[in-house]
């Protein structure tokens, strides 16, 4: 390696390079940037494990938001039900008490015609009752 030289960027004087100079060079180069990619290589391998740390951390509010929404769908769900419920059963009451009230009125009536035909049998007697006398 004869010929090879390296300047001083202060001084700029020039010095030659030996093979045994630039093996140690690039011995102490290569042992340096060996330790850089291990410091690397060690905080991509911790930056990993965070991610994935935060993934499954994200995995698990996922379920737990799920699981929340699941039991809030399922409370409203019954809530709506219960409500619906309680509005047919209003309207049956209604229906019912009107059905009833219907009934009340037909009752009425039906008493009132059969006292108006007890009151028409008793005439009806009397008129026969009356016409055998007088055929008497």
């Amino acid at each position: 390696m004869a010929g090879q030289f390296i300047k001083c960027p202060n001084c700029h004087f020039e010095i030659e390079l030996t093979e045994v100079l630039t093996s140690q060079i690039r011995d102490s180069l290569r042992a340096e940037l060996e330790q850089e990619l291990k410091k690397k290589e060690s905080l991509l391998e911790k930056l990993k494990a965070d991610l994935d740390d935060k993934e499954k951390q994200l995995k698990e509010e996922k379920l737990s938001i799920e699981a929340q929404v699941k039991e809030k769908i399922q409370k409203e769900l019954e809530r709506i039900k219960a409500e619906a419920q309680k509005e047919a059963l209003e309207k049956l009451n209604v229906e019912l008490q009107d059905l009833k009230s219907q009934i009340d009125e037909k009752e009425k009536r039906i008493a009132e015609f059969n006292q108006m035909e007890l009151e028409l049998r008793k005439k009806m007697r009397k008129l026969e009752k009356a016409k055998r006398k007088s055929k008497a």
